[in-house]
């Protein structure tokens, strides 16, 4: 009864009769109505009363007592101790609740006003956007707008540069265009020159050559043909001296024959630098397997038979005649077999290769070449002249004294070919992009930078051009400085050449006489004053070369041998007709009779003294040689070479009228006059000495 007293008072039931206390449980909604109440209904007066009947009876709320007396009250009286408390927890935590549901209703607001911003700030964001876009669209346009401006002033920047470096190549071209019709026009009769030369030319010397083409070039009407400009280029010179070519018009030509020469090139080569620079340039060429071979080799014929079938380049040494084993190679006597080509080597009939190349070298400067062979080869001859030589040693004598000189003109040459190569690649690249270009041509910076760079390098190479010629001129100047010690060795070299004629035996080779001469520059004393060591390398030259040519004569042979230098040496120089009149060439109209001739004239040297007198008139006045007394004692004196008495007259004067009056005393007189003219102190070699000559001479000497 006390728990359903409770029970009814906290669920707000003013009623708690037993009747409602049974009306209640008999309700068919009595425990859901239990189960949902809510302990906020309770009010202050019904949990006072609940609170108050707890107390006082407080046992009837017990569990175990009230689990005794109905199992079913018992969690009914549970419910009404645990809703009191509940309700009582409620009253105090009201306030509290209060403030949570105003917090609540706030944050309601401040929820539904940041759902409004958000709004508003997803809005803005999306305005952000179109804002944007369109800012990039008008961005866009103002760069698309700033490029076209941009791509217009480069165009037509490019279209002013295109116009000023065509304007300025326009004028380069036309120029060109002129030469070249200039050259084609000439290019039939030039290229007739050309083959005439490599056909006709080779064998000749230097000057017989200039005298062919100058009669040629006359007769076609062509005012100056250079085989060497012609037929190859300043760099492929540079390379031939570097592998050893002289650098002399001579050589160059030969080189240029030889490389070009549809047939078989005989090459006389008495000195064997061409020999050396074709063994060289053949090697280079990896391509290439040489074979060098001699006449007189016992397999001669089988490598002659190996480098015909698997086209070797053959070098024949010691060349002398045209053996019959080679006239079907040199002729090219071909079978066609099928597709292959034979030909007869020997008793032998091998495949032909085309590769295969032959060049046929001799130092004998005099080969007998028959005329069934003359036809089929092409004879080169490398025999040194005058001008050549003279080049030759002109060279030597820049390297010792001022090799900087050779090496700057060489470089200048080297550096003008290649800026010429290079111009003419850029000039080709130029055209072609001319010829290729597609869409708008400002638009091409290929053909901007092309030109650009043309343009730069035309400028360049044209400052380049005239650099080189002012430096070439000077150096050229500088060089010919010292032409004089170069041409002095060249006669002397010649001259000692003629002594081939007095005895078979004097042959005397050009690669011995150039040690000499680069003896001599390299024991002269050195001097600062150029003409001071011109003058002192001649006199070294001079000596060792008489020494040397003195040395390897017969002691009979000296004296003729000195005369001979002393001729072509002498300062003093004699006239033509001086010569002759001692040579025995020219005598005068004289009757040699005794009374023709002064009292002091020996009976046998009237005839000569006449012959004098007739030949050379203003003698017999000037020397008076009518004066007794000053000849009289001369024409006695067992020394008369040394004191005719004639100190005004030239010595060669002076060794006339020992010829003439005093035979007996003519060789020495003859002695007297080579020491002197020729500053040696005597025509006899210095004693021979071993070690002297070990010192001197070496491998190829």
């Amino acid at each position: 009864n006390d728990v359903l007293f409770a029970v009814l008072t906290l669920m707000g039931s003013t009623d708690t009769s037993w009747t409602a206390m049974k009306r209640f449980l008999g309700g068919r909604g009595v425990k859901d109505e239990i189960i949902n109440f809510d302990a906020r209904n309770v009010t202050p007066r019904s949990r006072a009363a609940v609170q108050k009947l707890m107390e006082e009876k407080a046992a009837s709320f017990e569990h175990k007592n009230i689990l005794r007396a109905s199992v079913a009250a018992a969690p009914l009286a549970a419910w009404a101790k645990a809703n009191l408390k509940y309700s009582t927890v409620l009253e105090k935590i009201a306030p509290l609740e209060e403030d949570l549901r105003e917090l609540s209703e706030s944050l309601d607001t401040s929820r539904t006003r940041m759902a409004q911003c958000k709004q508003d700030l997803v809005d803005l964001d999306r305005q952000v956007v179109d804002l944007k876009n369109e800012f990039g669209r008008r961005t866009g346009e103002a760069e698309a707008l700033k490029l076209s401006l941009k791509k217009a002033e480069d165009q037509l920047e490019a279209a002013e540069r295109l116009l000023g470096k065509l304007g300025g190549e326009k004028t380069r071209w036309e120029e060109q265009v002129t030469t070249l019709e200039t050259e084609l026009t000439s290019l039939t009769r030039d290229s007739l020159l050309a083959a005439g030369f490599i056909a006709h030319l080779p064998s000749l010397p230097e000057d017989q050559r200039q005298g062919a083409l100058a009669q040629w070039t006359s007769f076609l009407g062509v005012e100056r043909f250079d085989l060497r400009r012609f037929m190859s280029t300043e760099s492929e010179m540079l390379t031939w001296k570097a592998e050893g070519l002289p650098g002399d018009e001579l050589s160059m030509e030969n080189a240029i024959v030889i490389l070009n020469s549809a047939q078989a090139p005989l090459i006389i080569d008495p000195s064997t630098q061409a020999s050396q620079w074709l063994k060289a340039h053949v090697a280079k060429d990896e391509s290439t397997s040489l074979e060098v071979v001699t006449m007189h080799d016992k397999r001669f014929a089988n490598k002659l038979e190996l480098a015909v079938r698997f086209g070797k380049t053959l070098i024949i040494e010691e060349v002398d005649k045209i053996e019959p084993i080679l006239y079907n190679v040199v002729r090219k006597d071909f079978e066609r077999q099928g597709l292959r080509l034979m030909v007869q080597v020997g008793d032998k009939t091998v495949d032909y290769n085309e590769s295969f190349r032959m060049y046929l070298m001799t130092r004998n400067p005099y080969p007998v070449i028959p005329p069934s062979a003359a036809s089929i080869i092409s004879e080169v001859n490398f025999t040194v002249t005058r001008s050549g030589l003279e080049g030759q040693l002109l060279g030597l004598v820049i390297q010792h004294e001022q090799p900087e000189l050779e090496k700057q003109k060489s470089h200048l040459l080297q550096v003008e070919e290649d800026l010429k190569v290079q111009l003419a690649g850029l000039e080709k690249t130029l055209l072609e992009t001319l010829a290729t270009s597609t869409g708008n041509i400002l638009e091409n910076t290929q053909l901007i930078t092309s030109l650009d760079e043309t343009k730069a390098k035309g400028t360049t190479v044209k400052e380049s051009l005239e650099e080189s010629t002012t430096l070439q001129l000077s150096l050229d100047e500088q060089r010919n400085a010292y032409r004089p010690i170069a041409a002095q060795g060249s006669k002397l070299y010649f001259l000692t050449r003629d002594l081939r004629a007095l005895n078979h035996m004097y042959q005397f080779s050009l690669n011995s006489f150039i040690l000499l001469f680069k003896t001599a520059l390299n024991e002269s004393t050195p001097s600062a004053a150029l003409e001071r060591r011109i003058e002192m390398l001649s006199v070294a030259l001079l000596r060792l070369v008489f020494g040397q040519v003195s040395r390897s004569i017969f002691n009979q042979d000296r004296l003729t041998f000195g005369m001979h230098f002393t001729r072509h040496l002498a300062a003093e120089d004699a006239d033509e007709t001086q010569w002759n009149y001692y040579f025995g060439l020219e005598a005068g109209d004289g009757p040699g009779t005794r009374g023709s001739a002064p009292s002091w004239v020996p009976e046998n040297a009237t005839s000569a003294y006449a012959n004098l007198v007739s030949t050379f008139p203003s003698h017999a006045s000037d020397l008076r040689l009518s004066d007794i007394g000053t000849w009289g004692a001369w024409i006695d004196s067992p020394v008369a070479e040394t004191c005719v008495p004639a100190a005004d007259a030239g010595a060669f004067t002076r060794l006339l009228l020992v010829q003439a009056l005093r035979p007996d005393r003519l060789q020495s007189a003859m002695d007297s006059f080579v020491r002197t003219q020729l500053g040696v102190e005597s025509i006899a070699p210095p004693a021979l000495s071993l070690p002297r000559v070990c010192d001197e001479a070496d491998a190829t000497t």
